[in-house]
């Protein structure tokens, strides 16, 4: 119903708004089905209102995507029996739509196209193009001979694209090469209206890309190889004004800004920006190695700081423009499902462009998608988001430089799992594991990077002296995991329990007032007072200064452990700390910093230990804690029971 007319417009059962049959829905390019989706873009103008209602307890998922124009705006009202000119510019736009690959607008005047082939050698970085004064990049084109896949993979996310726009010192577009033309991991060919990879091994971007003053195009190979890559770009001179235009920003990351509240745990940002702009869309890679349906999670878009968001989905796939998780790859104009491994259990590549549908800001932009599945599962997500901002915006994204970062999704690191495993007492053991099902761990005791040819790891390994393990994980058709090195340290016995004459519950602690940046050396310093504590800690039991500010503490008692043991204990501080057993530093968390965590581990015999804690607090949050954990003993704070004083 538009403009308050009380007779409905269109009266259809629900699946034949998207069957192409009934007249103007009937253009293939903008009215279709896509993996059990349904979708239309045909666009349904009204001057006043729009109501859309079903009949009752109807129950499927449904978007409906609307746009409000500036008041004062004139559209003709939608009807079904369209004029010669409007039933001529849907053809028009099926004709776009449905050649998809070239330029969507066309030459334009003045255009030039450069073509250069560049070399890149393994650690380095070329200029593929540096233009000088106004103008702007309409079209990228990008061929390379890549190995057969999966190898392929490892060559697109080593290989970076990044752009500058008027001497900016960070750039606006920075991206692995294959997952800026909108898929990944490795060369999947696909066809949309911006973006795409031809059947011929040509990869397109027609991205609008303005700018003021120049502009440089630069490829990093991150990789152990050379290699060569032709490049053809497009510029001409600006339609318009350039104090009119935004600039072009796609950056890819994975985790990048993860909420700090825990509330909205489940929310994965796949964009955060701030200043004037529009959101375009977004690539999303998942890599989900142990199948079940990833994608439950609704995208919620936030837009100049509301507190709920404007745009709240029903599911991923629903956004991406496919429903009940269906694993059938598709193409099209705005919308593509590129990859879809073994029924969604590997890789998952799905990319959404909204283009008629973008998205507009005017002081910030935060768009997320809901990740139930956690990452140790393994279930990863990477995304390349793509947006205008006005310059002077704030991007927050940087290079991933790190190729781990971006390789290294494929095999779950190699860990320890028990914290015993880092030290023992004459004879020990270690056991190593990684969460990848399938996957063998290869391990080496000189230091050298574990290969496929280093020791495999079968059993638990025997230790008789300090040794320096470094272990990766491998499987069939996937990338190595990092490297990962553990230190295991032998010791020569026990520490022997310290024999006090007597103790009673508690610590004994003393109060310094000054300000420091490390911790001093508080025996040449004068207490301002002193007094008793059942647990290491700020707490109110202190008699603090009201500031809490440029202070220090010193905690001294007596730790009971019930049995022999390898015991890691952890202190968490703001600011410095450091955690003595007997004369020996066992955590050294010293300095000027927020609440960090920060380990150390000693044999102890069954018994009573000395127990030190130092502590200062410059400004800001006044915080410490101290945990322990052993083959018993779950990580916790060490409790009451367990800590005693001199009387």
């Amino acid at each position: 119903y538009l403009d308050g007319d009380r007779r409905p417009v269109l009266d259809l059962p629900f699946q034949e708004y998207f069957t192409a049959v009934n007249f103007p829905l009937v253009f293939p390019s903008l009215v279709y089905e896509s993996a059990r989706g349904w979708n239309s873009y045909v666009p349904i103008p009204y001057q006043k209102s729009c109501k859309i209602v079903a009949d009752k307890d109807y129950g499927q998922f449904f978007h409906f995507t609307y746009s409000t124009f500036p008041k004062g705006t004139r559209v003709p009202t939608f009807k079904r029996e369209l004029t010669v000119e409007e039933a001529s510019a849907l053809a028009r736009a099926e004709k776009m739509l449905s050649h998809r690959g070239g330029d969507p607008a066309g030459e334009r005047p003045g255009q030039r196209v450069v073509e250069k082939t560049v070399e890149v050698a393994p650690g380095r970085a070329v200029s593929v193009l540096e233009l000088a004064g106004a103008g702007a990049i309409t079209s990228i084109r990008v061929h390379l001979d890549l190995p057969e896949a999966p190898d392929d993979r490892k060559v697109l996310r080593e290989l970076a694209l990044s752009l500058r726009w008027d001497g900016e010192s960070e750039p606006s577009v920075w991206a692995p090469l294959g997952d800026f033309f909108g898929t990944a991991p490795g060369a999947n060919p696909y066809r949309s209206l911006p973006m795409g990879l031809g059947e011929d091994g040509w990869w397109y971007s027609h991205w609008y890309m303005p700018f003021a003053e120049r502009a440089k195009l630069e490829l990093t190979n991150d990789g152990r190889a050379s290699h060569e890559v032709t490049f053809q770009i497009t510029f001409a001179a600006l339609s318009k004004p350039v104090e009119r235009l935004a600039r072009f920003h796609a950056k890819w990351h994975r985790d990048a800004f993860l909420p700090e509240d825990p509330n909205r745990w489940i929310d994965w940002p796949m964009l955060k920006t701030r200043g004037q702009g529009r959101f375009c869309g977004v690539m999303l890679h998942v890599w989900n190695p142990n199948g079940g349906w990833w994608g439950e999670g609704d995208e919620k878009f936030f837009v100049d700081g509301e507190k709920f968001p404007s745009i709240f989905g029903t599911g991923s796939e629903d956004y991406f423009g496919y429903a009940w998780c269906d694993p059938t790859l598709f193409d099209r104009a705005y919308h593509n499902q590129t990859l879809c491994e073994n029924a969604n259990a590997g890789h998952v590549s799905v990319n959404r462009w909204q283009i008629t549908d973008n998205v507009p800001f005017q002081t910030s932009f935060e768009g997320c998608i809901e990740k139930y599945f956690p990452n140790d599962r393994p279930t990863l997500y990477a995304c390349t988001a793509y947006w205008y901002l006005a310059p002077g915006g704030d991007d927050p994204y940087r290079p991933v430089t790190d190729v781990w970062e971006r390789l290294g999704y494929v095999v779950t690191d190699v860990e320890a799992p028990t914290t015993a495993e880092r030290m023992f007492v004459q004879e020990g053991e270690i056991i190593l594991e990684t969460a990848t099902e399938g996957a063998e761990i290869r391990y080496t005791l000189d230091g050298t990077e574990p290969t496929l040819d280093s020791l495999l790891y079968r059993e638990p390994i025997p230790l008789s002296e300090t040794t320096t393990i470094q272990a990766r994980a491998f499987k069939e058709e996937c990338y190595p995991s990092r490297v990962a090195t553990f230190e295991i340290v032998r010791a020569e016995e026990y520490r022997r329990p310290d024999q006090p004459d007597e103790v009673v519950p508690g610590l004994n602690y003393e109060y310094y007032q000054g300000q420091w940046e490390k911790l001093p050396d508080f025996d040449a310093l004068q207490p301002a007072h002193s007094g008793t504590a059942e647990v290491f800690g700020v707490t109110p039991a202190l008699a603090l200064d009201e500031d809490r500010d440029d202070f220090g503490l010193r905690f001294r008692g007596y730790l009971w452990v019930e049995q022999d043991g390898i015991y890691e204990f952890f202190t968490q501080s703001d600011d410095g700390s450091q955690l003595f057993i007997g004369e020996q530093m066992v955590v050294d968390n010293d300095g000027l910093h927020g609440v960090e965590e920060r380990s150390g581990q000693i044999a102890l015999g069954a018994g009573l230990h000395a127990v030190t804690l130092t502590f200062f607090e410059r400004g800001g949050v006044e915080f410490v804690e101290v945990l322990y954990q052993a083959k018993d003993i779950e990580k916790q704070p060490i409790p009451a029971r367990a800590l005693f004083r001199a009387p």
